[in-house]
């Protein structure tokens, strides 16, 4: 007995009805299980001890550690990115008080606004680094 011919849904269809399925069911059954060949496993153990076929082995297992190192920087800079923002922020981040004598209430004339507080910090910030940079470059 040769190997079974599965059907294919009619065309223009993707699911085969109830009554298709039923009888791919049926005519599975019916066969029974393909035998296979006698030397198949060897051959199999054969053609993996291939150069071409190691090569392609190996190359999987450097992907894959490419991949976990990958993975590994994308987590360590959004941690130190993390850690610059907690740290590089405001110490006092307390929202201004209101004024009772201006009409907006929330604004005040001599505090200084979340905001405001945010870019000096971030302008010290970045004249440190410009500073730091100068220095290492002044060594070199």
């Amino acid at each position: 007995m040769g190997q079974t011919e599965y059907r294919i849904p009619a065309t223009g269809r993707e699911m085969m009805t109830e009554k298709e399925l039923a009888a791919l069911i049926a005519e599975v059954e019916a066969a029974g299980m393909l035998k296979a060949p006698v030397d198949f496993k060897e051959n199999v153990l054969e053609k993996t001890k291939r150069a071409d076929v190691q090569l392609i082995i190996r190359t999987q297992k450097m992907s894959r550690g490419m991949q976990l190192f990958g993975y590994s920087l994308k987590i360590g800079v959004a941690a130190a990115m993390a850690l610059f923002f907690l740290f590089a922020t405001p110490q006092d981040i307390s929202l201004p008080k209101p004024d009772p004598s201006r009409e907006g209430g929330w604004e005040s004339r001599h505090e200084e606004t979340l905001a405001q507080q945010w870019d000096r910090s971030a302008d010290e910030i970045t004249k440190q680094i410009s500073r730091l940079a100068k220095q290492w470059m002044e060594k070199w």
